[in-house]
């Protein structure tokens, strides 16, 4: 039998944290306790980073003020956090029309700021997605 709680002390003596990625005397690029990102990550990792922005981008979310008139309409609610876990809250922070517009409940005017950003631009078709949602407070293709 193992025991991992010697094996855990051990690497965090014997390794370093890194919260940011730094190159390694290998040459490799590498973060947290000597994960070597050449190398790739695993599909479970990758949904555990995933789950753990999500449960942040959620955390976040229901501390915004804008918060109260979204939470009880699950796909505003979504669409915004999607948008939080896409870019960042000091980023969506500069949608102040989108965010006015949403404090007041005018979903066609925090719709529109929305779209005409450049984060839209960027982003495209999911942009269109999540801002269907906002206007309409419905999922694509719901009636």
């Amino acid at each position: 039998m193992i025991d991992l709680a010697k094996l855990t002390a051990s690497i965090n003596d014997n390794e370093s944290i890194r919260l940011l990625p730094y190159t390694d005397t290998t040459g490799h690029i590498t973060i947290g306790w000597g994960t070597n990102l050449n190398a790739g990550i695993t599909q479970a990792e990758a949904d555990y980073l995933r789950d753990n922005r999500i449960s942040s981008a959620v955390e976040t979310a229901k501390a915004q003020p804008w918060w109260p008139m979204v939470q009880d309409c699950d796909p505003r609610a979504r669409a915004f956090i999607e948008i939080l876990f896409n870019m960042g809250l000091a980023k969506f922070n500069e949608f102040t029309k989108a965010i006015a517009a949403a404090l007041q409940s005018d979903w066609q005017t925090c719709s529109a700021e929305l779209l005409e950003s450049l984060w839209a631009q960027q982003v495209g078709e999911r942009a269109e997605r999540l801002v269907a949602m906002v206007a309409t407070g419905e999922d694509p293709g719901s009636a």
